[in-house]
């Protein structure tokens, strides 16, 4: 299960067309339209609803109009006890087992987790018996990760770049409290699993393949690097939500990797001494 954001995100089809009588409909009833935020626009002859996503708040008000369908809001509001009623409902089902023979349980995930901190804190105190993994990319406080210790199973904690200089050119930060973060769970025997997200010609360099095989040689509390190639399947979302002229998204809209290339990641992390690795 997921732990949604605070906050909905308005998602639209990009291909939804509408007829000038229908258009003329939603322009009389969605009171968003009087603000800017929606729009009449005109594409390929067509007349079609456009969102000026900057100014849109995800209220909602256009989702009771539109006569296709075509729009809905991405995510919604949990109490902790909401969540709770939720999780007993698949109670059973988490007792199966996995190929690992592991029983099955609740994933923090996002986003990222620890920046909803006090909810994820409270959540944990009121589960209990249910095993809990947390994706996380490891930027947040020391602390906050203390406090998880003994409450959080399984840590799916990415790697994504090893030169700090890199890591804050691509990621918007340097490396530092995230390899502070990773060295302390570490050194509290966190069970982890090292995630990697790479993408050919951006982050994978032989210096990023060498410092991923000596954590793995270092710490044996990581059970095994998990390579997360790179796809392109989030470009129609993006452009759905209104991002896809954000500069994070044009910096790099390749081709998804094929399998060769993830064959010869492993052959590569393999040669540098990296056992403990497999394609996630």
């Amino acid at each position: 299960m997921y732990l949604v954001p605070q906050s909905g995100i308005l998602s639209l089809s990009e291909t939804t067309v509408f007829s000038s009588t229908g258009m003329h409909w939603v322009h009389g009833l969605c009171g968003r339209l009087r603000q800017g935020v929606n729009q009449v626009t005109q594409q390929n002859g067509h007349l079609q609803l456009s969102v000026q996503f900057d100014k849109c708040n995800a209220c909602g008000k256009c989702l009771d109009v539109c006569c296709y369908d075509a729009r809905s809001i991405i995510g919604r509001d949990y109490t902790v006890s909401d969540l709770k009623k939720f999780i007993a409902t698949d109670m059973e089902y988490y007792k199966i087992p996995d190929e690992e023979g592991e029983c099955g349980g609740i994933t923090l995930t996002g986003g990222e987790p620890m920046a909803q901190f006090s909810f994820i804190d409270f959540f944990l105190n009121e589960i209990k018996d249910i095993h809990i993994c947390m994706e996380t990319s490891g930027f947040a406080p020391t602390w906050q990760y203390e406090r998880l210790l003994g409450r959080v199973h399984l840590f799916l904690f990415d790697y994504k770049v090893t030169d700090p200089l890199k890591h804050k050119r691509l990621c918007g930060v340097d490396n530092q409290q995230i390899l502070t973060n990773l060295e302390f769970l570490c050194s509290h025997h966190a069970d982890m699993i090292l995630r990697l997200p790479l993408i050919s010609g951006l982050n994978d360099d032989d210096e990023h393949f060498e410092a991923v095989a000596k954590l793995l040689s270092k710490y044996a509390n990581i059970r095994r690097a998990e390579i997360m190639a790179y796809h392109n399947m989030g470009v129609n979302k993006a452009d759905q939500i209104g991002l896809s002229d954000h500069k994070e998204i044009q910096r790099y809209n390749g081709n998804s990797a094929s399998e060769e290339q993830k064959q010869e990641w492993v052959r590569r992390f393999k040669e540098k001494g990296a056992e403990r690795i497999r394609i996630s």
